[in-house]
């Protein structure tokens, strides 16, 4: 529970898509990271997963291009570097789907839909 959410990680190495789907499985969406209380969840909440299996979380998270330059969450909140930041060259033209590649440094990259990362971050209200 974080504020009026309840935040799932999912470890399962998936697609954008399957991701999204594995969500909606439970009553929940691919999370939109716009609080920093979230954030800070989320960080923690990997880190110390990381620490207790030794396996690299990268999580898609629910952060999409929309078009030639805009960047929305699932909930069509705009973006913000706040928290989170791209890593340095990102968003690249690869892909139209965001991912937390780097959580020690908040950093997120861009990727295509179809490629598989390491989990996904749910979200659903409380």
């Amino acid at each position: 529970m974080v504020g009026n959410s309840c935040l799932k990680l999912i470890t399962a190495k998936d697609s954008y898509d399957n991701a999204k789907l594995a969500c909606r499985s439970h009553q929940a969406v691919l999370a939109s990271l716009t609080t920093q209380k979230k954030v800070q969840f989320v960080l923690k909440e990997m880190h110390n997963r990381s620490l207790q299996s030794k396996a690299v979380i990268t999580p898609w998270v629910g952060l999409r291009k929309i078009n030639v330059s805009y960047w929305c969450w699932e909930d069509m909140s705009p973006f913000t570097n706040s928290t989170l930041q791209w890593l340095p060259g990102e968003p690249s033209d690869a892909g139209f789907c965001g991912y937390l590649a780097e959580p020690a440094f908040n950093g997120l990259k861009a990727a295509t839909c179809v490629n598989s990362v390491n989990g996904s971050l749910c979200e659903r209200p409380s």
